[in-house]
């Protein structure tokens, strides 16, 4: 992934790519509204947080929804498949993120199930979620290994001054359907250069309203619910957590709140801060209804017990208005 400078005046844009990664052709959706059909790729957005929503061309599979990140002039690229019983799918989101210094890479992964093991070429760096502070700059081979479920590969390129955010979802071993193509040992590809190439003129250009404030508003509310009437509606090692913390929920509690999706481990950490290096102060059980604050950067703020908040990751949870 690559970025390129914006000139004094000019306007700033982002990209993305979505890709199914078998013969499907599945409709591509951002806040609520139909963009095209996979393959999809578009280079004149405003950069901001959306809702990504993907529905694949078969009924027995459910439409893959979340939150991605667009930054300025970059690409946001997510190589997804259909295939095995998992009926939401699996794959992997890549985005590019600026880093306030020029002299050093980074590499952030998370993925679900928790707990995977992230390797760099020949070298491991740990179980995820892992933030990689002095990633080698250049090419690697990416390799993330999780038991009982599909190894996932995949050939990217870490650039100085930026964070490569991945966000893989692994395919369970007993629901792959292991056949060359699937996705299961897929390269990151595609051209991530120079977005400024881009037709910023395009009468089709998602307007967000300006910068979203990704502090107070989730991606599905960058636009208004009315904006076009034709679209299809929006479907670290921590202390002993205490066992009322991981209670769930069950009653329907006032919203906007958090509903907690599959993990593959039945729970989900809560932290400290909106970062996957902050504190654990909390487990909340996939299912469980919390109450919602506030969103920044892909983490979603909630009462895990009363009076006391805390960060999740968006990446598995909804949250319902």
């Amino acid at each position: 992934m690559l970025s390129a400078c914006s000139l004094p005046g000019q306007k700033t844009f982002s990209g993305v790519q979505v890709e199914v990664t078998e013969s499907m052709v599945a409709q591509v959706y951002l806040d609520g509204l139909h963009y095209g059909h996979t393959p999809f790729e578009k280079k004149d957005i405003r950069p901001g947080t959306y809702t990504l929503r993907v529905e694949p061309g078969e009924k027995d599979k459910k439409p893959y929804e979340t939150q991605i990140h667009l930054y300025p002039n970059t690409i946001t690229s997510v190589m997804w498949s259909f295939k095995g019983a998992e009926p939401t799918g699996s794959g992997e989101i890549y985005e590019l993120e600026p880093l306030a210094s020029q002299d050093r890479s980074e590499l952030s992964v998370i993925t679900v199930p928790e707990g995977a093991k992230i390797s760099l070429d020949t070298k491991s760096y740990g179980l995820s979620p892992v933030v990689v502070e002095s990633a080698p700059v250049g090419s690697a081979a990416l390799s993330i290994e999780a038991v009982a479920h599909v190894k996932k590969s995949a050939s990217i390129e870490l650039k100085p001054g930026f964070r490569l955010n991945v966000f893989a979802r692994l395919n369970k071993e007993a629901d792959a359907l292991a056949q060359p193509g699937d996705g299961s040992d897929q390269a990151l590809s595609g051209d991530l250069t120079d977005i400024n190439s881009a037709d910023t003129d395009s009468t089709d250009s998602i307007d967000n309203q300006g910068q979203v404030q990704a502090d107070t508003l989730p991606g599905s509310d960058s636009l208004p619910t009315d904006t076009n009437p034709n679209a299809s509606p929006m479907p670290t090692t921590a202390s002993p957590i205490p066992s009322s913390a991981r209670t769930a929920i069950l009653t329907e509690p006032t919203k906007p709140y958090a509903l907690i999706n599959e993990t593959g481990t039945g729970w989900l950490r809560v932290r400290s801060q909106a970062s996957s290096v902050g504190e654990e102060v909390a487990r909340v059980d996939v299912g469980g209804k919390y109450k919602y604050f506030s969103s920044l950067n892909g983490w979603l703020e909630i009462e895990y017990e009363s009076g006391k908040t805390g960060w999740i990751s968006g990446q598995y949870a909804d949250v319902i208005r």
